[in-house]
Order: C-alpha cells, then structure tokens, then sequence
C-alpha cells in the first residue's frame, strides 16, 4: 500500500470516529450529512466537506438510511 493511500485511510478512519461522537452527543439521531458536517469541529469543517461526509456515511456500517429530508439522504446511527 502506498503512504498516500495509508494517510487517506487514516483521516477517512478518523472522520469515521468524528461522526460516530457527534452521534453520541446530540440527542437528535437522525440527521443529513450536511447536518453532521455543521456539528464537525472548525478545523475537520475546513479540510471535509458535506459530500465527503456524505460518502463516508454511505460507507459506515453502523449507519442507516432512513428516508429523505428535502431531497438529501437521512442517517441514522444503529
């Protein structure tokens, strides 16, 4: 594996364990990836965007979609 595919892997693990504590401490469970992307930390907000997030979501497998909310996927933590 190449080091760049190594840090990639690192910050998509690492944005994985961001949504994960954003989930645990709202007590709104269901949420848009633009919803999670607001609650991120300022310094993870400048480097990730809504679409990123969105697809690290897709890919998490302790996430669910649930439906849509204004034509944007909705997530919600098993």
């Amino acid at each position: 594996m190449s080091k760049q595919s190594k840090r990639r892997q690192r910050l998509f693990k690492a944005l994985a364990e961001t949504i994960r504590d954003i989930y645990d401490l709202t007590d709104y469970k269901d949420m848009t990836a633009r919803e999670v992307w607001k609650r991120m930390p300022k310094e993870d907000k400048n480097y990730w965007s809504s679409q990123s997030v969105s697809r690290r979501l897709r890919k998490m497998p302790d996430i669910d979609i649930i439906g849509k909310k204004n034509g944007a996927y909705v997530y919600r933590l098993q």
